[in-house]
This record gives structure tokens, sequence and C-alpha cells, in this order.
């Protein structure tokens, strides 16, 4: 589903990084897709709207504490936002699908609600579900390539877009610049932790945008040497967050800053030869279609 790829840091509002140059709603949108999002103040009405989905067979979304998900590699270790999809309840057990564990199985009642409830210490409780969009018209393929290789050129607009925005790939080495220099200026480690867990999803996100879109290229028969080039990104991404993970959990950020610059410099270099490839492969592909219209007329 998800196959849109750019580059969006801005420093000035917390640190923020995304991998989207739409807004969730107009992504889904793009789809075909209308995202319905509801709030509560307590878990009984959470638990009871909860319920309610389920009885009218609607897959939802709710938010959780990742301390308590037993198949979690932070389970009773970090306290985490978290999401995931709520399948079914059946005899105090829950069926849930966790797309970035690849779980999909059952979960006690009693865990998930400790999940709920730990969540709501941190903030609101929350659940989400989508509905088909009516009269869509679905994207082309070669049109969600072409606003990808804009978006990571730096050359569309982006949601959100404010007046300290770097955008594009090349925006990469300025979150290092300013990420190195975050985390050294902050001498509390309370300070450095504050920053670890503002980061932390949007590295997450950026991982995950270039697995999913690895994955379209592949279902879309795009070359294996090109979808191998964003399997690398997305691992990239990856082993950054495995890097700053070692300084939250051996309480030394600074010892790790050196091979975090590395990490993103290489992130950078992976990210603009993936870029090269996306561009090359595309090229051939419009050149193919125009031949082969040219021979039909």
């Amino acid at each position: 589903m998800w196959k849109k790829v750019g580059y969006h840091f801005k420093p000035n509002s917390d640190f923020v990084m995304s991998p989207y140059y739409l807004s969730l709603q107009d992504e889904l949108k793009s789809y075909g897709f209308i995202l319905n999002q509801k709030e509560f103040n307590d878990i009984q009405s959470f638990q009871e709207a909860l319920l309610k989905c389920i009885e009218q067979e609607i897959i939802v979304g709710v938010s959780v504490d990742l301390y308590n998900l037993p198949y979690s590699v932070f389970y009773q270790d970090l306290h985490y936002e978290h999401d995931i999809e709520v399948i079914s309840y059946h005899e105090n057990t829950y069926v849930i699908c966790d797309h970035y564990y690849n779980y999909f199985g059952e979960i006690s009642s009693e865990d998930f609600m400790k999940a709920i409830e730990n969540q709501a210490k941190q903030g609101s409780l929350r659940i989400y579900y989508i509905e088909t969009y009516p009269d869509h018209v679905s994207q082309k393929s070669e049109s969600i390539i072409q606003r990808n290789i804009d978006a990571l050129e730096g050359n569309i607009s982006y949601s959100n877009y404010g007046e300290f925005s770097y955008i594009g790939i090349e925006a990469i080495n300025e979150f290092k610049e300013q990420l190195i220099n975050e985390f050294s200026k902050r001498t509390n480690l309370e300070e450095q932790d504050k920053l670890f867990n503002t980061i932390y999803p949007s590295i997450k996100e950026m991982s995950f945008s270039r697995y999913h879109f690895k994955n379209y290229l592949e279902k879309t028969n795009k070359s294996k040497k090109l979808v191998m080039q964003y399997h690398d990104v997305s691992q990239s991404w990856s082993i950054l967050f495995q890097i700053l993970l070692k300084g939250n959990v051996t309480r030394d950020y600074n010892k790790f800053l050196t091979r975090v610059n590395n990490s993103l410099s290489t992130i950078y270099q992976k990210e603009a030869s993936a870029l090269k490839y996306l561009k090359e492969d595309w090229a051939k592909e419009i050149s193919v279609s125009r031949s082969v219209l040219n021979e039909t007329y």
C-alpha cells in the first residue's frame, strides 16, 4: 500500500524528520481511503468503543505501550508509544497484527490492557480505522515513480513545509550536522534522552518507507538491482537506530556520535545511489513506452 518516499527535516519543530511529502489523510485518500479517528479520555469508554468496532468486524488501529508487548524486543524494557491493528477478540484474548514486528497472532487481554493503561499515562487513547473513499481514481504507477523522484530531489511541495524546512535527500547532511551538534551540546543525559525519544520514531519511519517502496518496486517488476538498492537504504536507516539505541541502553550517547556521523554519511551515499538507479530505471521505462507507441502509430 505505502509507496511514496521523500525526505523532510524541520529542526525548529521538535527535530521532526519525515519520509512523507503528503499528510496521512492525503496519502490515504490517494489510495482511495478515508481515515477515521476517535480519542478517549478514559480506558472504559475506549474499551467499549474498541469492542463495538470488533463486533462490527472493523479492523482498527490503536496506540499501545511497547513495554507490555511480549513479542517485542523492548518487552518490559522500554516505554514507548507503538501502533498495532486489532483484528478480533475471543475468550479474554485479542488477535492483533503488528507490521513492525511482523507479528500476527494472539495477545492476552491482561497484557493488552496493561499496554493500553501504560499508553494512557503517556498520552491520549485513540482508535482509528479506514473506509473506502467514494469515486476514487487510482494513481498510475508512472505518476508515483515520478513524484517520488521529484520528492527525493526536493522539487515538489511537502506537507507541513515551513520556513526552516529542508527537503530532498541533500537535507540528510543538514540533519547529520544538526543532530551531532544537538547531542554534543546537551550535556544532561535526560535532555539527550528526550532527543533520542523525539528522533526514534522518525528514523523508524524512514526505514519503513524505504522498505515498503522496495516491496512496491518488486511487485511492479522493477530491476532486482533497484529493488536491492532500496532494501539496503532501509537497512541503513535501521542500523542508525540500533547505534543510537546502544547509546540509550549504555547511558552514553557521546561514545557513539562518531558512529552516528559515519552512519548518516553512509545513508546519504546509499540514498543518492538508489535515486540515481531509480531515475535511470525510470528513463528506460519511458524510452521503451515511447518506442512502443511509435511502433503502434
